[in-house]
């Protein structure tokens, strides 16, 4: 049980954990299915410690946490799941995909990546659903990136698709109908943020003096 993240830095895999977090992972495997992590960023990146991924609000300032399969198929989109808390997995060492929930049983479809150092203080509060098992490198190079006081990257690093390798889980009611309708998330120009994929073009001086 896979997925395949393509992003504007090449694309890394994520194992998930179905034994021991089947409803983040069905979360997780869903949402990837309908495309909902197109356009998502790293908005919240520390070197050596955790990257997270998620869509920022419509004003570009913060993550809520994002939405779950749950809550989208029931058009409430502040419909969360509960917390999958296993004493087996630890956030203890890199490349551990956790749920980048703000508060108890708050999970939707942003998350984490740990890199490095012992995470273990977010044990007991966050749901460990898998771990990197291909190309940690493109993560690794993702949290050496500049970044302003409130840790997001200056360079939008997007998710561009998932690719889904196994998918256990039957699709729920409803679900086709969700698909064939659903949008995703647009990208929003800003004026303090580059495009990661975006070419910038070098302007000479002659050019500069007309």
């Amino acid at each position: 049980m896979a997925v395949v993240f393509v992003t504007t830095r090449g694309a890394f895999v994520i194992d998930l954990y179905l034994k021991y977090a089947p409803m983040c992972g069905f979360n997780f495997l869903k949402l990837c299915k309908l495309g909902y992590y197109k356009n998502a960023i790293f908005y919240e990146v520390v070197e050596k410690f955790i990257v997270k991924v998620g869509h920022i609000d419509d004003n570009n300032q913060y993550s809520t946490g994002g939405e779950s399969i749950y809550g989208l198929l029931t058009n409430d989109k502040s419909l969360k799941f509960p917390d999958e808390i296993s004493p087996i997995l630890t956030h203890a060492k890199s490349g551990v995909v956790s749920t980048s929930n703000t508060a108890k049983n708050s999970n939707g479809s942003d998350f984490f990546i740990t890199l490095g150092y012992d995470c273990s203080r977010f044990d007991d509060k966050h749901s460990i659903f898998g771990e990197i098992s291909e190309n940690f490198d493109i993560i690794e190079e993702i949290s050496k990136e500049y970044v302003d006081k409130n840790n997001r990257p200056f360079r939008n690093i997007r998710i561009l698709e998932t690719r889904i390798l196994h998918d256990p889980f039957d699709d729920p009611p409803g679900f086709a109908t969700l698909l064939k309708n659903f949008i995703p998330k647009e990208r929003i120009r800003e004026n303090d943020r580059l495009e990661d994929d975006e070419i910038i073009h070098e302007i000479s001086p002659e050019q500069n003096r007309e």
